[in-house]
């Protein structure tokens, strides 16, 4: 009932908020929207001569909060990706919205008044918003978002660093292909693109996005997986706990196969694998099962459906959650539960125990999985029993060498040991100066 009741409050400050932007953009007063915009900005790091604006997301602001605790040379303001959407929403029409992709925004016609005056109203609030939040670089999760396109072109006009961290890189070596098809009508509008890893930063040079060149292309890795190459943790954090983070299996198995009989399939097994994780649960009622979903409602929905068919009544020690820290998760779990997610890779650097389900008789053609050729570092269940042996019979787990584990780390984030903090930030500040000269 509590927790019901902040997630009430939360909604109800996050609405009053939207309405308050809108309100001053339906009134058209930019410098308004702007003195609004920086009262909700969250500063993460001390002040700092360097300043940089956050087009805020979720994963990308644990990123930046990795950034500043394990770097901290930068003071960050973040305004949330979502208020911006805000103003876009109001100049340009429901129907102009729904022809209007990434892939596309640079080379349709549709709703080009409504984008024109969008970029006009952000220019007139730029300048307010700057001098109020002292930026020097605006920084965003993406290259691709629509709502950031004219501001991005704003910074190149004014020479303000517009630097992205792109943090949608990390797939199945072989499905590299099917990702960056996604990406190659787009545009990139700004100084410089960040990548978490080497073969996504070259797939992207590769592909010829128009303003994406070499000389605006670095690889830094994943900021946030700091949390487990730098920080010590002591051993008694460990609870009596284990960590599912659920998927929802045709959008995790989009770019390995878009066959609609293998995509049944797929889903078909991953239903049985939630149902053999919960029969797991209830047979291990001192074990805490932590289902963790991204925000949304359908992957909130997918694991609860399931769990409702088959525990109507619910299972006392098995909790369904879409909030929460997933480093301090990962960090108190006896082992995590996933597929092809980067949480996998992170409890592969905490030393954590990692369960798969597996599909590799269901695609047979190409690789599946990130850990195709490193087999020795995942333990796939396939039934309750193999379930119960990857959990608790500790010969089934951690068996693998050093070597395999860097391999695997290099091929996937570039980085070994650690770092991808102090490289973004280095980065950043290299931009920003190099805007100054």
């Amino acid at each position: 009932m509590i927790m019901m009741i902040k997630k009430i409050k939360v909604k109800l400050r996050d609405s009053f908020k939207f309405l308050l932007v809108k309100l001053t953009v339906v009134i058209n007063q930019p410098a308004l929207t702007a003195l609004v915009l920086a009262m909700f900005a969250s500063r993460l790091g001390q002040k700092n001569q360097y300043r940089v604006l956050v087009m805020g997301r979720s994963i990308f602001t644990d990123d930046i909060r990795s950034m500043v605790e394990f770097s901290g040379q930068i003071e960050y303001q973040v305004i949330h990706l979502s208020f911006f959407q805000v103003i876009f929403d109001h100049f340009v029409s429901r129907t102009d919205r729904t022809k209007i992709t990434e892939s596309n925004y640079h080379n349709v016609t549709d709703g080009v008044i409504g984008r024109q005056r969008y970029r006009a109203y952000l220019e007139k609030m730029f300048e307010p918003l700057k001098q109020r939040l002292g930026f020097q670089a605006v920084i965003s999760g993406n290259i691709g978002y629509i709502v950031q396109q004219e501001l991005a072109k704003i910074c190149l006009e004014k020479n303000v660093a517009f630097v992205v961290l792109h943090k949608e890189a990390v797939v199945v070596s072989q499905a590299y292909g099917n990702f960056l098809n996604v990406y190659k009508h787009h545009h990139f509008m700004g100084h410089k693109v960040m990548f978490y890893n080497k073969q996504c930063m070259q797939g992207f040079l590769d592909l010829h996005i128009p303003g994406l060149t070499p000389d605006k292309a670095v690889c830094v890795g994943i900021p946030r997986f700091d949390n487990y190459f730098l920080r010590k943790e002591p051993d008694e954090r460990v609870v009596n706990q284990v960590v599912f983070f659920s998927f929802l299996p045709r959008y995790s198995s989009r770019f390995l196969t878009t066959n609609e009989a293998t995509l049944q399939n797929i889903e078909t097994r991953a239903i049985e694998f939630f149902k053999i994780v919960y029969e797991c649960a209830q047979r291990h009622p001192e074990v805490h099962f932590i289902v963790k979903t991204k925000m949304s409602f359908q992957y909130v929905d997918f694991p609860t459906k399931i769990l409702r068919t088959f525990y109507p009544d619910g299972i006392k020690n098995l909790s369904i959650v879409n909030t929460g820290d997933p480093s301090e998760l990962i960090h108190n779990a006896l082992a995590v539960i996933g597929f092809n997610s980067t949480t996998l890779i992170e409890a592969l650097i905490a030393g954590k125990p990692i369960i798969s389900p597996y599909f590799g008789d269901i695609i047979t053609d190409r690789d599946w999985s990130f850990f195709q050729k490193y087999s020795s570092l995942v333990c796939y269940a396939q039934t309750s029993e193999d379930l119960e042996n990857c959990l608790f019979n500790k010969s089934n787990n951690l068996g693998y060498s050093d070597d395999t584990k860097k391999a695997f780390l290099e091929e996937y984030i570039s980085i070994s040991h650690g770092g991808a903090s102090k490289f973004a930030e280095a980065e950043i500040i290299k931009t920003i100066t190099n805007l100054s000269k």
